[in-house]
């Protein structure tokens, strides 16, 4: 949350349930992959 992105891949659907807009599978940045494993968890 709060960081900028070129492409977000969700696992599921976050039109059938906007709860699945945080269900990442991956993250594109400059050119560059991020699988959501990898990436800094923020919680709130």
């Amino acid at each position: 949350p709060g960081k900028y992105a070129d492409l977000v891949v969700l696992n599921s659907n976050p039109l059938d349930d906007i709860a699945h807009a945080s269900d990442l599978q991956a993250v594109f940045k400059n050119g560059e992959i991020y699988p959501a494993k990898s990436l800094e968890q923020n919680p709130e």
